[in-house]
């Protein structure tokens, strides 16, 4: 090639590295990069086609001047860029992995012709795209006013790799992406299904819609279904999601009858019969099908999950019609989620027997603290294959995955830490509100200055002005009301980190019901319009960047002072430090 068009491959190759940083979807890049291709060659359109697992061809690109030129009804034309047989001109191209070119692809020896309302083709260049020795593609251009040549060949094929690369690592980005978002949905559902379970306000009824909207959520599917065993061995579905009932051609009254008292058979009916998740994307070529009665919504792909208890399927957890089917990571989300919603039935069962006997409850509480174990050890199993795996990248493809690779893989190794952070201090949390509590003289001042000591010790070069009021003694729990202290201290030192004169202070006040305690700091403070969420558990009003923390040392506070039969309340503006005072024993 003249030195002129090496210049011109150079820089469409950095140009197709470049916004593999800037563009958001895979698609947006590969369009970009049959930009640059057409640009490179003076084409007037081109495509990016993949090879699929059948060895047919999903186009997962059309240039814009491509669709323009194109005449065929849009249905049409969208069904021939999936599984497209390879054949023609660019057969030697898919097949053989050899690029080739022509000026006259109507009189080439392997040319089938093009498709009524297809662009006229004058010319035709295409290239392989591969994955080491293995062809996983190609891209073709097309319609180059004074024909192609062979330097316009060697371009697109120095370029090939450029583009393979980039849309390697945007799969990848997005599919670690994918994951990060999944598990926190997945945290966040399990979070407050724990945190209402163990307040007492779900039924089974509800407990079953939180988590069927998790599921939906989580798997991004359109439709889905829990349901039971009844006794004679039939399936009742106990809850649908609204869209489904929307979607379905026969009456909401119908639909619930025909879906109690089932016989047991079918796709759906094979997680229940076998006991195992059934993951179907092409329901069509399943040997258990049976069609879908006459009014039902269309169902294009299908995951169900059994749900046991003491290794017997009690009932199932489905859903179905997610866009580009299921994936073994939607089954164990299923399956997990399934779990709390078991779980959860089993808590309830629990507290119910408490009531009629209380001489239970030691048992209970065991039971509630193996079911918060059981979730967080669900949870961290895919947060450790998530820093494994991203370790992993690091160290075998340190220099193929570039500063921002390494980047992307920072922070979804951070993420993954955090969370394992939440789900410990979640399990805190709960071991609060069920703790034996042993009330005693406690002395506050002595903690406090306890507390401040330890937080000096540990960062020994900062200088913070610390007041501790001497004489501060209560009655309550020694241990659970240190976790008052050491929380509340604990964020005055870390808000007042970026203060030139950080000043904390405790101390009491006798009110006429009593003594009010006080935790004061001239930090960061926080904006009032937002205290609705201060104690709620992983809310928070700053960033993890400014301050790191889960956001759950002020939800157990508040547990610890309701337990204790006080109040909590506070004061605070942004920039100008918050207080925050407690009151124990109102009530007594």
């Amino acid at each position: 090639m003249a030195t002129s068009k090496t210049a011109a491959v150079l820089n469409a190759i950095n140009i197709v590295l470049r916004k593999t940083l800037h563009c958001e979807t895979e698609e947006d890049l590969a369009k970009t990069c049959l930009e640059v291709a057409e640009e490179l060659t003076a084409s007037k359109f081109g495509l990016i086609h993949e090879l699929n697992e059948e060895g047919k061809l999903n186009t997962i690109a059309i240039s814009n001047p491509g669709w323009d030129a194109c005449t065929m009804p849009s249905a049409e034309a969208a069904q021939r860029t999936k599984n497209v047989r390879v054949q023609g001109i660019y057969r030697s191209v898919a097949s053989e992995g050899q690029p080739m070119f022509t000026n006259s692809p109507a009189a080439h020896p392997d040319s089938v012709g093009v498709p009524k309302g297809h662009p006229e083709l004058s010319a035709f260049l295409g290239v392989p795209l591969k994955k080491g020795d293995t062809t996983i593609g190609l891209i073709g251009l097309g319609n180059k006013a004074a024909g192609y040549t062979t330097d316009d060949q060697h371009a697109i094929e120095a370029l090939a790799p450029a583009i393979v690369e980039s849309l390697t690592r945007k799969r990848a980005e997005l599919a670690l992406r994918a994951q990060e978002e999944r598990l926190a949905k997945e945290t966040a559902a399990v979070t407050a299904i724990v945190g209402n379970l163990l307040r007492g306000e779900l039924d089974d009824q509800e407990t079953e819609k939180r988590v069927l909207d998790a599921c939906l959520d989580a798997t991004d599917s359109a439709y889905g279904m829990i349901g039971v065993v009844n006794e004679q061995g039939q399936y009742d579905t106990t809850s649908y999601n609204s869209q489904t009932m929307q979607d379905c051609a026969f009456p909401e009254a119908l639909a619930w009858q025909v879906s109690t008292r089932m016989t047991i058979r079918g796709i759906w009916g094979w997680p229940l019969l076998h006991g195992e998740p059934l993951l179907c994307n092409d329901l069509g070529a399943h040997p258990d099908r049976i069609g879908l009665p006459k009014g039902h919504v269309p169902i294009k792909c299908f995951l169900g999950i059994p749900l046991k208890k003491e290794a017997r399927v009690v009932g199932m957890v489905a859903v179905a019609n997610k866009a580009g089917g299921y994936t073994e990571a939607d089954a164990e989300t299923l399956s997990r989620l399934g779990s709390v919603m078991i779980v959860s039935q089993r808590h309830r069962e629990a507290l119910v027997h408490v009531r009629e006997r209380t001489t239970q409850l030691e048992a209970v509480n065991k039971e509630l603290e193996s079911f918060a174990y059981s979730v967080s050890h669900d949870l961290r199993a895919p947060l450790r294959a998530i820093e494994g795996f991203s370790a992993a990248l690091v160290e075998d493809c340190h220099d193929k995955l570039g500063e921002t690779g390494r980047d992307y893989l920072d922070r979804v190794s951070n993420a993954a830490r955090r969370m394992s952070k939440q789900i410990n201090d979640l399990l805190e949390l709960s071991r609060v509100t069920r703790t034996e509590m042993r009330r005693e003289q406690v002395d506050l001042s002595a903690i406090a200055l306890q507390t401040t000591a330890m937080l000096q010790q540990q960062e020994p070069d900062r200088d913070v002005v610390v007041v501790v009021a001497d004489d501060v003694t209560v009655e309550g729990d020694s241990r659970l009301l240190r976790q008052v202290l050491e929380n509340l201290l604990g964020n005055a030192w870390k808000f007042t980190q970026h203060r030139n004169e950080p000043r904390i202070e405790f101390g009491a006040t006798e009110e006429s019901k009593g003594l009010t305690c006080f935790v004061r700091d001239n930090g960061a403070g926080f904006d009032m319009a937002y205290e609705d969420m201060l104690f709620v558990p992983f809310k928070r009003l700053h960033s993890t960047e400014a301050f790191p923390g889960t956001g759950v040392g002020l939800s157990t506070v508040f547990r610890i002072i309701k337990r204790h039969g006080g109040r909590i309340w506070y004061e605070s503006a942004v920039d100008r430090g918050a207080s925050f005072y407690f009151t124990l024993f109102d009530d007594a």
